[in-house]
């Protein structure tokens, strides 16, 4: 995508770069402003919003954003201190680094959900202005995509373990959300580290350069099907029940209803019995039960994580 540029990519909307800055007048001034999100990596249509991340001195964190129209066309711009991708990167300078196929993923633990999506932004944005400099510097950028990989990776080790408790016909479900996640990693570990479900099929057609591999993940319903996507892909998993840990929600709280103590969960549902148990995944199925465990995860009693030491032992 070397030839994909800021005009190349407001064109797909409609919408000219000069316009856009002419329309925009003070809401673009006073530093630097990125085209993000599908459009800045190529993946947007004729209906695409036009989003923004404008990177202002003088503000200590992000601000509100601020909706406009050019053209009969949405732009969203939000407005983030001038420092903070650096600042953020900074966290994560030296994380450890496996090889994968011909990539690599973070061995570390990667950051949230609200840091992983900035970074993924910041890391595919398009300068408005040809002064502006890279959002995230060279140096950094090998890292940034591990841990976007690590981000994908978690959630591979996760369904499968989900596949692995569920009886069908969810755990079809489940091995095949699994193996489109496989194809979601190997995008991320060859580079291509955009997000949104429904842009993966073009996405992993174009990074893997096999519409039959990348089809195959899209049917693939059980267990062996999913190994052997993965060893196409050249991406390891092992015992996803020995990868994952289970844990009371940390947002869920005991509450007194009468005489009767109760579970109420982040969603608000309440239960007079709960589930309650901790540890590994494997040892939890025989303490509580495949069923009992995946019933407690579904209504928010319990919570999943991928062990970071499991993850990295399997990554070497």
């Amino acid at each position: 995508m070397t030839d994909h540029t800021v005009g190349r990519a407001l064109g797909v909307v409609g919408v000219d770069l000069d316009s856009l800055l002419a329309m925009a007048g003070s809401v673009l001034a006073d530093g630097h402003p990125y085209l993000v999100g599908s459009l800045a990596v190529g993946l947007g249509n004729r209906g695409s919003d036009i989003d923004i991340h404008h990177f202002r001195p003088g503000i200590a964190e992000p601000a509100p954003p601020y909706l406009m129209f050019v053209d009969g066309v949405t732009v969203d711009v939000e407005y983030y201190p001038a420092e903070m991708p650096a600042s953020t990167v900074s966290r994560y300078t030296g994380t450890p680094l496996a090889t994968v196929a011909d990539g690599r993923i973070a061995l570390a633990p990667p950051p949230d959900r609200t840091v992983a999506d900035r970074l993924t932004r910041w890391l595919t944005a398009l300068p408005l202005y040809e002064s502006s400099p890279p959002l995230i510097a060279e140096g950094d950028r090998a890292t940034v995509v591990a841990l976007l990989a690590r981000v994908a990776y978690e959630h591979l080790v996760q369904f499968a373990a989900l596949a692995t408790l569920a009886e069908q016909p969810a755990a079809a479900y489940l091995w095949q959300r699994a193996a489109r996640q496989a194809l979601e990693v190997a995008c991320r570990v060859a580079g291509d580290v955009a997000t949104g479900d429904k842009w993966l099929p073009r996405r992993a057609v174009r990074t893997l350069s096999s519409r039959t591999l990348v089809e195959s993940g899209y049917r693939a319903g059980t267990e062996p099907a999913l190994r052997e996507l993965l060893a196409a892909l050249r991406v390891p998993l092992g015992d996803p029940l020995a990868m994952t840990w289970v844990q009371p929600c940390p947002q869920a709280r005991e509450v007194a209803v009468g005489r009767t103590r109760c579970l109420i969960t982040r969603h608000g549902r309440l239960f007079p019995q709960w589930t309650s148990v901790a540890g590994q995944v494997a040892a939890a199925v025989a303490d509580v039960g495949a069923a009992q465990l995946l019933h407690g995860l579904r209504t928010g009693q319990l919570t999943m994580r991928v062990d970071p030491p499991a993850c990295a032992e399997v990554l070497r």
